[in-house]
This record gives C-alpha cells, sequence and structure tokens, in this order.
C-alpha cells in the first residue's frame, strides 16, 4: 500500500511550529463553540482582562468583581518562538452581543504578555500565513442578511484590519461562487467595518 507523502506548504506550517505545541493548538474559534484546547489565562493576562473597558462596564453592571470563569482561554505560537500566546474568548453572557462575542489575542513578548488585539466576531480563526513573521488571523460576524469579514496582519506590535469585506447570506450559500464585496477597513480593529 502506498503513503500518501504531505504537500510542502502542510510540511511548511508544521516545520514552523514547536514540535511539543503542534498538536494542542486550536486554530479555530466560535462564539457558539466551546474551546476545545483550554489553557489557563496567566495572571498577567488576566489583570489586562479585568481593565478592559468592556469588562469594567460588566462588572459594575452586575455588582461583582470579574472571575476567571469569564474568560476560556487557548494557547497557541503565532511566531514560533516556542512561547505561547493566547487566544482569550468571553464566558460571560453580560460581555457577549447578538451573534458575537468578544477575543482578545494576546502575545508573549520577552516582558511578559501584551494585547495585541481585542475584537467582537461569531468565529475566529489563525491563519497559516504570516506577516511580520506572526499568523494572520481572520475573523467573521453576521446579520440576518450578511456577513462581515475582515482579515488582521500584525503591524509589528497590533493586529490590524487589512482586509475587510461582506457578503450577503443569499451569496455565502452559493459556496465558492457566491459574491463578495470588498470594502474600507474602518481601522478600529473592534469593529473594523
Amino acid at each position: 500500500m502506498r503513503r500518501a507523502k504531505p504537500s510542502l506548504p502542510i510540511l511548511l506550517v508544521l516545520l514552523a511550529v514547536p514540535a511539543g505545541m503542534q498538536a494542542s493548538q486550536q486554530t479555530h474559534f466560535g462564539a457558539e463553540e466551546p474551546i476545545t484546547r483550554p489553557a489557563k489565562i496567566p495572571a498577567l493576562v488576566f489583570r489586562m482582562l479585568k481593565d478592559d473597558e468592556q469588562v469594567r462596564e460588566c462588572a459594575s453592571d452586575n455588582q461583582e468583581k470579574p472571575r476567571e470563569s469569564w474568560f476560556e482561554a487557548s494557547a497557541i505560537d503565532l511566531n514560533g518562538d516556542g512561547r505561547p500566546d493566547f487566544v482569550v474568548m468571553a464566558e460571560n453572557p453580560c460581555l457577549s452581543g447578538a451573534n458575537v462575542v468578544p477575543f482578545w489575542i494576546f502575545r508573549s513578548t520577552r516582558t511578559g504578555y501584551e494585547l495585541a488585539l481585542k475584537t467582537h466576531s461569531l468565529g475566529l480563526d489563525i491563519l497559516p500565513e504570516r506577516t511580520h513573521g506572526h499568523r494572520d488571523i481572520r475573523a467573521e460576524a453576521a446579520s440576518a442578511v450578511e456577513i462581515f469579514g475582515y482579515r488582521y496582519k500584525l503591524d509589528g506590535r497590533r493586529y490590524v484590519p487589512w482586509k475587510c469585506w461582506r457578503q450577503s447570506i443569499d451569496e455565502a450559500r452559493k459556496g465558492r461562487k457566491g459574491k463578495i464585496t470588498y470594502v474600507a477597513c474602518s481601522g478600529d480593529a473592534a469593529k473594523p467595518r
């Protein structure tokens, strides 16, 4: 029996990620899906989450302090340096909207962690393509009639909207043949359209 050879792009992606993290990385996240590879949130990341304006408002409205149970995280190596970066998704309903949930991406640095992206979406994907050595990110949100998509690239320190598009639900049902309209990104990473 002949064994299939992996394609060159797949091999390059596998080689770009340290062996210990390859099997444990989750690259697709959904507002209505649990994180399949949960990781403990580092103390510094949790402190930054507690300082987020939306989290502070939620805590004030509910008259309680933010807790780690308000969030779920997954470790991923965004730049192949072997240090875990984190995708954090809100779990507390007071942080979510209709068909969207906030996602935070924290990048590992020599001095700790820094917030590289906060966006609100229905789904978020960590892509194999890279900018400034970091994997690109795609996020999508939907209304009753349209899907909105955003591709983020690292500008050296933070992820910024690079390409934004919209597509009607009817066109999306056509699959790859559906018409997509590219639009100018707003520059606001949290709400790029």
